[in-house]
């Protein structure tokens, strides 16, 4: 529902956070946010997949937007207390969920050659981003973590 404060993090092409918005019924209480910073966001995904491409990425951050949504560019969700304030901006003290899209480390050359460096990278990670949720998760809040197989 739209009272719960929810966190989304490590979104890409924010349509999980359009399809979350339409099924609480508006944006009220969310925050999407992406680890990459919005020029670095806009130019690596037009070189994948071109400017006309980009434009549903767009027309999703817009809607979020006009839906009542925060949206904020380059959050860590490893380091949530260290940006706090970008992406915080109604001063919740604590979250009732965050719902994390897919978070992994960025494949190198090296963990295409040894996937189990690729495995304890993301194994660490892991443990620093739920140990970043732990500081602003209530009580009785919520994780919802999507995985993929592999990672």
């Amino acid at each position: 529902t739209q009272t719960q404060r929810t966190l989304i993090c490590s979104e890409c092409d924010f349509s999980f956070s359009k399809s979350i918005i339409k099924k609480r019924g508006g944006g009220k209480n969310l925050v999407c946010t992406a680890w990459y910073y919005h020029m670095q966001w806009e130019d690596t995904i037009v070189s994948s997949i071109g400017k006309d491409g980009f434009q549903e990425f767009l027309n999703n951050v817009e809607y979020c937007r006009e839906k009542g949504a925060v949206v904020t560019f380059g959050i860590d969700a490893a380091a949530l207390d260290s940006n706090e304030a970008d992406w915080n901006k109604n001063k919740v003290q604590y979250l009732d969920r965050v719902l994390l899209t897919f978070p992994r480390v960025y494949r190198d050359p090296e963990h295409r050659i040894f996937p189990h460096l690729y495995q304890r990278d993301n194994t660490k990670l892991m443990g620093q981003i739920l140990s970043s949720i732990n500081k602003v998760l209530a009580t009785d809040g919520e994780i919802h973590l999507m995985l993929k197989k592999g990672q």
